[in-house]
């Protein structure tokens, strides 16, 4: 029997840092904890500058299950002055998006519901047992904030900063980067999307092609 041949890629590239004279906190996952947010960007805040330029970054699912995802997105609208940063980055996840699907169609509900969602109505005292769809809708967007909506909704999907590249869930090794970038952020369902994936993306460890947008592995590769 032929034994099939491993191929391994050995990577030793120097050390880049972050972008000059930049700070970066990047905070992900929020699920509604208003309060746990608030502890963050409050010892950000009382962090000692180490760059002229401060990014806040939030790279997604500002909202779901916990008990507060219209003070945890106003939060971090508020982010700058909350964390004394010069810049506001606010990219999408699976759960904000999957959010302004049922927003904008009603098959969508049942679906953002069961992933979360059902804690957003009770938290706006709503249920989808006996509030119809339309009111649901209107209710929800009439409590979130209006640039929070237009973000996930047109934003960037993704932030390159310096070599740091944040993105929700991640990039696919064997995927041309700019194409699985590219895939529609709206009714979300594959595994192998950017705002959901996790293998092979999380045990992935045959390194990334750096300042490479259109080879097979994919570039600037970083999490955190």
């Amino acid at each position: 029997m032929t034994q099939a041949k491993t191929h391994i890629r050995v990577f030793n590239l120097p050390w880049r840092g972050l972008p000059e004279d930049a700070e970066i906190f990047a905070i992900g996952d929020v699920d509604g904890q208003a309060a746990l947010l608030v502890a963050a960007l409050s010892a950000i805040a009382a962090t000692p500058r180490s760059a002229k330029t401060r990014h806040l970054v939030f790279f997604g699912d500002l909202v779901d299950r916990g008990p507060a995802s219209v003070e945890a997105v106003n939060l971090a609208m508020d982010g700058k002055s909350q964390a004394g940063a010069n810049h506001l980055h606010i990219l999408p996840g699976n759960h904000d998006l999957m959010m302004l699907d049922a927003l904008e169609v009603e098959g969508n509900l049942a679906h953002w519901l069961m992933n979360g969602g059902k804690s957003v109505l009770l938290e706006l005292g709503l249920s989808d047992l006996d509030t119809p769809w339309p009111e649901i809708a209107a209710h929800v967007r009439g409590s979130l904030h209006p640039i929070y909506l237009s973000e996930i909704k047109n934003g960037p999907t993704h932030l390159t900063l310096g070599y740091l590249f944040f993105v929700h869930a991640g990039i696919h090794p064997s995927v041309n980067r700019a194409r699985f970038l590219a895939q529609d952020r709206h009714s979300i369902r594959a595994n192998d999307h950017w705002a959901i994936i996790r293998y092979p993306f999380l045990d992935w460890t045959g390194g990334w092609d750096a300042d490479v947008s259109d080879v097979s592995t994919c570039g600037t590769g970083l999490r955190i």
